[in-house]
């Protein structure tokens, strides 16, 4: 047996027998890891409060084999201040994660995993939007908003969507696109910003970034 100490959120539990679980911890450098909390669900079980979803800890466990046994936890962040608010969005983050199951987290997905209650305090509307764009960023599978679709000029004015996932120029759009107002396309390339959510979100882009989503769930 090897022991391990590792620090990560609580994204999902899933309870085994009658009192064991499961524990899905997202860490930074080595994705979701599953570990086995014995006794976890009886009535005196000191961990089962602190392994609540959302939780940041400190985790101490035992490694055999391929397998990971929780010993204790030490809570370095707990109850998150927007969760019981924004209870679904918290969900639907730790639902994707691990769905997708990356094998590493990026620096700024990360960044606003620890934070989502300054994220989503922002614009909790436009937060979906805005965290699967930079999610599939990470993966290296966002949408390109800045080059045509087909030829990869550079995108300037009399830009055209296919209806699907891709931005098109005069020349190589096709009769049944549709045209993209200038002004909208301007707010679609705000998605990109790190410093801070967007206002809006263009139909078009949504459209798009739930395609892209899909695609890449379909390559799991």
């Amino acid at each position: 047996m090897i022991y391990f100490k590792i620090k990560g959120i609580v994204i999902y539990k899933e309870r085994i027998k009658e009192a064991d679980a499961n524990v899905y911890i997202l860490t930074k450098k080595d994705g979701i890891l599953k570990i086995y909390a014995q006794g976890l669900y009886k009535i005196q079980s000191k961990n089962l409060p602190l392994l609540e979803l959302g939780n940041y800890l400190q985790i101490f466990g035992l490694k055999e084999g391929g397998n990971l046994k929780l010993i204790s936890v030490l809570p370095l962040r707990v109850g998150f201040l927007y969760f019981n608010k924004f209870p679904y969005l918290y969900l639907w983050v730790f639902y994707l994660l691990k769905k997708i199951n990356p094998l590493e987290i990026d620096s700024f997905i990360w960044q606003i995993i620890l934070n989502l209650d300054i994220y989503l305090s922002q614009n909790p509307k436009i937060f979906p939007h805005y965290f699967i764009y930079h999610f599939l960023s990470s993966l290296g599978f966002s949408p390109d908003l800045t080059h045509c679709f087909q030829c990869h000029r550079k995108l300037r004015e009399n830009i055209y969507f296919d209806g699907k996932i891709g931005l098109y120029c005069f020349k190589c759009k096709k009769p049944a696109f549709q045209k993209i107002k200038t002004d909208d396309w301007s707010k679609a390339l705000k998605i990109s910003s790190k410093e801070k959510l967007p206002s809006t979100v263009p139909s078009f882009l949504k459209i798009i970034l739930r395609n892209y989503l899909k695609k890449i769930k379909k390559l799991i």
